[in-house]
């Protein structure tokens, strides 16, 4: 239900007809789907992995269509991409310099042109006062960005699959293949033209950009609490770990049992799955079809999962750790925990 709440609340997004002049607000957003701000802010991260408003800011960079391989249509919608300064002479006499921003008016026909462009600049004397300078090599520099795509904005083609989290019933079970995120691959061609005669120039082409903002799969229980959540383990002599993680690109996942003494049961370095040690697993540079793992589904005889001698543990307060990292860019790492009591 989150899952399809969400990708309801992208597609008001990715309407910006339907929200006027004074465009859409996280406020307007959760009103129109009859819940609360913070409610939808929170299962908007959960399967995009970006804020709302992070969203409604990138959401002119590109439709999903334009991308995709397929259609090898151009890039007609970007969003505001600073791509260098622009230096003149001031009013005052003074060496000065303006941020050159390239945006969707920029690029009606899919051509980004940056020759002979009007820019307005401050002059500073008399105060208030401004000329337009015309960018040509002379008085450009560039810095490293020529445009920003919306991945989410792309990825939205495809609706994940499943929700984030597995039921609790589900813990343990591997996905199926028809499950399974696949990976995606899209192709981005660069072509350059003369400025003046528009004549073809070299380009360039990336022929597998990957782009997935599909949530990790993930749920975490124990043997022993799935009837009872409260059930001490007092004098159980293993504790049967039912865990699932699975991403096209996932970095690596490891599960942990820790007191407040510390860890108790680490995993080895990346031991595997399933295995009878504290299960983990990483990618390793080529195996690009590493996706996780799974210890096993509940069984009827109260032993299914990853069994981990615990007899030895002090009575005490515990936590199960399932953590997880992917490859894609800037991911910090997540976890789940499941707590019970010796």
């Amino acid at each position: 239900a989150s899952a399809i709440l969400a990708h309801q609340a992208a597609r008001l997004l990715d309407e910006p007809e339907a929200w006027g002049d004074g465009g859409a607000s996280v406020a307007q957003l959760a009103q129109r789907l009859g819940v609360t701000d913070r409610h939808v802010r929170r299962i908007f991260e959960a399967q995009f992995g970006v804020s709302p408003v992070q969203y409604l800011q990138t959401r002119c960079l590109l439709t999903a269509k334009q991308l995709l391989a397929d259609t090898g249509l151009p890039v007609t919608q970007i969003a505001s991409t600073h791509v260098g300064y622009v230096f003149y002479t001031d009013g005052n006499g003074f060496a000065a310099s303006f941020p050159v921003d390239v945006g969707a008016t920029d690029n009606v026909d899919g051509w980004i042109k940056l020759q002979g462009r009007p820019v307005t600049v401050p002059m500073y004397n008399p105060p208030g006062s401004t000329a337009v300078i015309n960018i040509d090599h002379t008085n450009f520099i560039r810095t490293f960005d020529l445009f920003v795509l919306n991945s989410p904005a792309i990825t939205t083609a495809h609706p994940a699959k499943l929700p984030g989290l597995l039921p609790h019933a589900d813990a343990g079970r591997s996905l199926t293949t028809t499950e399974q995120e696949p990976i995606r691959r899209y192709a981005l061609a660069f072509e350059v033209r003369d400025a003046v005669t528009l004549a073809a120039l070299p380009g360039d082409q990336l022929d597998s950009v990957i782009l997935d903002n599909s949530p990790v799969i993930v749920q975490l229980d124990l043997e022993e609490l799935r009837a009872n959540a409260c059930n001490p383990l007092a004098g159980a002599a293993n504790a049967h770990i039912l865990y699932t993680v699975d991403h096209p690109h996932l970095r690596s996942f490891n599960v942990t049992i820790a007191n407040n003494g510390g860890q108790v049961h680490p995993p080895p370095a990346f031991s595997g799955s399933p295995t009878t040690a504290m299960p983990s697993g990483a990618f390793v540079a080529g195996d690009f079809f590493f996706r996780g793992g799974a210890g096993g589904p509940h069984l009827s005889t109260g032993n299914g999962g990853v069994p981990v001698p615990i007899g030895a543990d002090p009575s005490c307060a515990y936590v199960v750790t399932l953590g997880w990292q992917t490859r894609i860019w800037n991911d910090p790492g997540h976890s789940t925990p499941i707590l019970y009591c010796k």
